[in-house]
């Protein structure tokens, strides 16, 4: 490990530790007291990660901004704005295993970090993210692909390649099926995904298709180029 690298780890852990200590004070006694102290000791490992997922984070979030892990937060803390971005991603990066989620959390981090009008957006940002888990994501990497008529669960000519009927979701990801009209639901009230009222050439009324937004919002969950 660089030098450089045993900074950040060390920054990464005297963050999360804080953090830690703040919340045990608050609600440890409280878990243990309902649980017994066998329960609580269960789920000290669950509670563990938590903390584990805060540092991904930060560390994406440093590494993208090119700075170091103290130094984002030192900028993060320059204005309330701010510090309400590195407040939500923080509470949000506990509860949040999935790893696609934390890269666009760590992106956020990363984008706020240079204005406090970037971290107002950002922080609006965070609260969409909250409301999406991985099927959402899968869901919306289906219609953000564009496919050869082939591929789609109907008669090649009957539908165009940017476009499903609700189903379809679930024909073309079976880890889908049966969630598709909820996962649609969530994601076209955040301007995700649209339904077309009208039938044209190659489009079905009542399709669905991903937006400008969604489009742009995908990339937020993939890994960047240098990353783990």
């Amino acid at each position: 490990m660089t030098g450089d690298d045993e900074r950040t780890q060390s920054t990464t852990t005297a963050v999360v530790a804080a953090v830690g200590i703040a919340a045990a004070g608050s609600t440890g006694h409280l878990l243990e007291s309902l649980l017994g102290a066998a329960g609580f000791t269960a789920l000290e490992p669950v509670l563990s990660r938590s903390w584990h997922w805060v540092a991904d984070v930060l560390k994406r979030g440093a590494s993208r901004s090119g700075q170091p892990v103290q130094d984002l937060i030192t900028g993060l803390d320059g204005s309330p704005e701010q510090q309400e971005l590195l407040i939500k991603a923080l509470e949000l990066a506990r509860s949040t295993s999935l790893a696609a989620k934390r890269r666009a959390i760590a992106q956020a981090l990363a984008n706020g970090s240079a204005s406090v009008e970037a971290a107002i957006g950002e922080t609006e940002f965070l609260r969409l993210v909250a409301d999406l888990d991985v099927a959402h994501i899968e869901a919306l990497q289906v219609l953000g692909r564009a496919r050869d008529v082939h591929e789609m669960p109907r008669p090649a000519g009957t539908i165009g390649p940017w476009y499903c009927e609700a189903d379809d979701i679930g024909k073309i990801n079976p880890r889908l099926h049966g969630q598709e009209q909820r996962l649609l639901a969530v994601l076209a009230g955040h301007g995700l995904v649209a339904q077309h009222d009208e039938e044209s050439f190659h489009v079905i009324r009542g399709c669905w298709s991903i937006t400008v937004a969604g489009v742009e919002l995908l990339p937020r969950f993939e890994t960047v180029e240098g990353e783990d």
